[in-house]
């Protein structure tokens, strides 16, 4: 990771979270209290348990000379900002839910307190407010950022972690995530899993949500050609142009008091920063699809505790054994993600056993409107015909009318196909319906699902039961 050097000769790790676009507001599933504790403005120290709307910070207009900045202690958190109190509580508020969040996925608890700076308008902050001269870049310029240190404990060294954050939604969110892991573990991964995922519970990770991103997120990744998993995964760090631009501007300052200039932000620092974010979109997309995938979620947990544990495990020892697996539900997440994509909801059934038909014994399963394609548990061969025959109602939103597997006029709700070859290439969808014959169009394994928008599953309910034969129908098997 790299360092900037400050007057004082004190190493900081530097810890640039790239906030520039805007995050999708979020909330995270589980309640939390209001914060309490002690609340200071200024020099004068009261207590509360909650900041109260209708107290506002400032009243009448704001002077050109003014410092607006109250500080919030609550628990291991402690606030410096310009918001208003309602918008403190509510920062405060989503601190806490990160912060929880990270103790249990990482399943440490936070080392310490994290001291955090949150800025709606930073230019109105005094110099001495602020506890690095890089502030203003960072929020203004950035979005924030998180410093960690090194600081002298009695048991040994210890690493202290300071974050800088815009109110830009999900921003800090973002720098929780990595306020956490430097003070928890003192370190945090590659920049692909370090900002990727530290930009997923930005956006915010719910699955009962879906995708929630800005919509230049969404046009990067659809961009061609598409980077595989392995560019993401091997990329080199995608943060040492602005690493280096920063460390010049602080080495060049001429007065050692004060803010680091927004002027010292070039042209060339915002084509960098461009480039950065284009990384970080990409990071994302791999690590949202690892984080809610089931069938890679744990896998990802262990990569992520080897990280923090110090170790670099290479692609081959992390994926190699389904990296064609992989390269396909990734491939397809890039090929379908848009707001609301459910990746849960769309995972494929790579744990079903499949085998050829024998004789007139039919394969019969039960298939689920809300989720994507799933496996018949048959194994078809090219040319050859094949019965099939779908009994049920389902229906494609809670508004729909039910309809049975031959759909809705429009082709919403019908039952279609495809093959998966085993060398994981896809057919082109075919339509089935209530019943019929049709002709398998390659090898492989077959696959069905209720026909609907692919960021639109999760309102579609019912199911059909689905048999599958080489002849008559005689007896059943699932």
């Amino acid at each position: 990771m790299n360092t900037i050097q400050l007057p004082a000769a004190m190493r900081i790790l530097v810890n640039v979270a790239l906030s520039v676009t805007l995050f999708a507001a979020s909330t995270y599933c589980e309640a939390m209290e209001p914060p309490t504790g002690h609340i200071r403005t200024g020099d004068v120290r009261t207590e509360k348990t909650k900041p109260s709307c209708l107290e506002p910070t400032v009243a009448g207009p704001v002077p050109q000379v003014y410092d607006p900045i109250s500080i919030y202690r609550d628990g291991r958190l402690t606030l410096h900002t310009d918001l208003p109190p309602c918008a403190a509580q509510a920062t405060l508020d989503e601190m806490k839910l990160a912060l929880r969040f990270s103790e249990k996925y990482w399943q440490q608890r936070l080392r310490g307190s994290l001291e955090c700076y949150v800025a709606a308008d930073a230019s109105r902050w005094p110099d001495s407010a602020f506890s690095h001269p890089l502030a203003r870049v960072w929020i203004d310029c950035i979005g924030g950022a998180t410093v960690s240190e090194q600081v002298p404990k009695s048991s040994g060294q210890q690493t202290k972690a300071t974050l800088y954050a815009s109110t830009r939604p999900g921003a800090v969110r973002h720098e929780i995530v990595h306020a956490y892991c430097c003070q928890t573990f003192g370190q945090s991964g590659p920049d692909w899993y370090d900002e990727g995922l530290a930009t997923v519970v930005g956006y915010g990770c719910h699955d009962d949500r879906g995708v929630q991103c800005p919509q230049d997120v969404l046009a990067t990744l659809r961009q061609k050609p598409c980077l595989s998993m392995h560019q993401v995964f091997q990329s080199k760090p995608f943060t040492s142009a602005t690493y280096k631009s920063l460390s010049l501007m602080v080495a060049n300052r001429k007065n050692l008091q004060e803010q680091v200039s927004l002027t010292c932000w070039t042209p060339t620092d915002t084509e960098n920063l461009a480039a950065m974010r284009q990384s970080y979109d990409w990071s994302w997309s791999f690590c949202y699809l690892l984080f809610h995938d089931p069938n890679y979620q744990d896998q990802f947990r262990k990569l992520g505790a080897a990280y923090m544990a110090g170790h670099r495990p290479s692609y081959q020892q992390v994926f190699g054994v389904v990296q064609q697996q992989l390269a396909f539900d990734y491939r397809t997440f890039l090929q379908h993600v848009d707001l609301g994509y459910r990746v849960d909801l769309c995972s494929w059934e790579w744990n079903k056993t499949f085998q050829k038909l024998d004789g007139n014994r039919p394969r019969t399963r039960i298939i689920k409107a809300a989720h994507g394609y799933q496996a018949t548990g048959v194994e078809v061969v090219l040319g050859q015909r094949y019965n099939f025959v779908a009994h049920g109602n389902w229906s494609t939103s809670h508004n729909a009318s039910t309809t049975d597997a031959n759909g809705q006029l429009d082709g919403a709700g019908r039952l279609e196909s495809v093959v998966l070859s085993d060398d994981y290439q896809l057919s082109k969808p075919f339509e089935l319906g209530t019943s019929g014959i049709f002709t398998a169009p390659s090898a492989g394994r077959l696959y069905v699902r209720c026909r609907d928008q692919w960021n639109q599953l999760a309102d579609n309910q019912g199911t059909l039961r689905v048999s599958l034969s080489q002849g008559r129908f005689t007896k059943e098997s699932d």
